[in-house]
């Protein structure tokens, strides 16, 4: 998966802050405003998709990556450690 820059990450996170804050405001509206029966119902799980999908997108935008990365001063390269040359106790 591919790394995204900062102001992707902060524009992702701000979506997924809106969403969460959706979700709470439907569930609040369908249990005061919304009539009872099956809009009501409606409302519910379309609140509870968007908190989902808050959550997820909020989970994918701030995750770090499996293992750092620094980068050489030398031509740009990538330096990755070497699991096999670790010391022994």
């Amino acid at each position: 998966m591919r790394f995204f820059p900062p102001c992707f990450r902060r524009a992702g996170s701000l979506t997924a802050g809106f969403l969460i804050g959706l979700a709470m405001v439907a569930s609040v509206f369908a249990m005061t405003a919304a009539d009872p029966g099956e809009w009501q119902s409606v409302w519910m799980l379309g609140a509870t998709v968007t908190l989902a999908l808050g959550l997820a997108l909020q989970v994918v935008v701030t995750r770090r990556p499996r293992r750092p990365l620094t980068t050489g001063a030398k031509h740009g390269t990538v330096l990755r450690p070497i699991h096999g040359l670790q010391h022994q106790h």
